[in-house]
């Protein structure tokens, strides 16, 4: 699949490697937040509220790659929210 989006790549790329953007495009993410004040980069870490099958999951997610206009990754880990997190139905 292939979308095309009328703005310059570099500010593409902004909006979709800044985590905190990612409940503007994702359904299952519901809040993100960086944790430190840093600049955007290898090292950013953020916490993050995500459904997943209809459960609240809380994340610690991580960049470890980090080239900007051109590639952004990371990582996590997920747990369930709390033995009071419900479910979506």
């Amino acid at each position: 699949m292939q979308v095309a989006i009328a703005r310059p790549r570099a500010v593409v790329f902004a909006f979709v490697a800044n985590a905190e953007a990612a409940p503007l495009w994702q359904a299952q993410m519901a809040e993100v937040r960086r944790t430190a004040a840093a600049p955007l980069g290898v090292g950013t870490t953020y916490r993050a509220q995500r459904r997943h099958r209809g459960v609240w999951l809380a994340a610690s997610l991580a960049m470890t790659e980090y080239e900007p206009a051109h590639h952004s990754g990371g990582g996590g880990e997920l747990r369930s929210a709390g033995p009071t997190a419900g479910t979506d139905r």
